[in-house]
């Protein structure tokens, strides 16, 4: 799997994690709370509905740290990559002309099976 970081998709922050310059001085004090649990599997990119011009998508998400995530491919092998130690996950996904449905889950978990619909439609020249 190549996380987000590969991807260029997100970026390490220069300060330690939990810790947060302050606005006035530039002084270090910790931020409040820890991170949020996540919890079941969310694709945040593409959209549902979306139209792309190109002929493969990065699929991004969230899930619980250390997951497995599967794409379930109709009469096909299905494609796997795992959520890293913060929970994101990212995964390099083929379309075909037309409408395209993706379905995710974690593992063999059909009761996290998310689906989004991705139309690939390729520029004209």
């Amino acid at each position: 799997m190549v996380g987000l970081l590969g991807y260029g998709l997100l970026t390490r922050s220069p300060s330690a994690p939990g810790v947060a310059p302050q606005a006035s001085g530039g002084a270090i004090v910790a931020s409040a709370g820890a991170p949020a649990l996540i919890t079941g599997l969310t694709i945040l990119s593409p959209t549902d509905g979306q139209s792309v011009a190109t002929k493969d998508v990065n699929v991004i998400g969230t899930a619980p740290p250390g997951v497995t995530i599967t794409q379930d491919v109709s009469f096909g092998l299905d494609q796997h990559t795992a959520s890293d130690g913060t929970g994101h996950w990212a995964m390099k996904v083929g379309l075909k002309d037309g409408e395209n449905k993706l379905v995710f889950r974690i593992g063999d978990d059909a009761s996290t099976r998310k689906e989004i619909r991705v139309t690939y439609t390729p520029q004209t020249p």
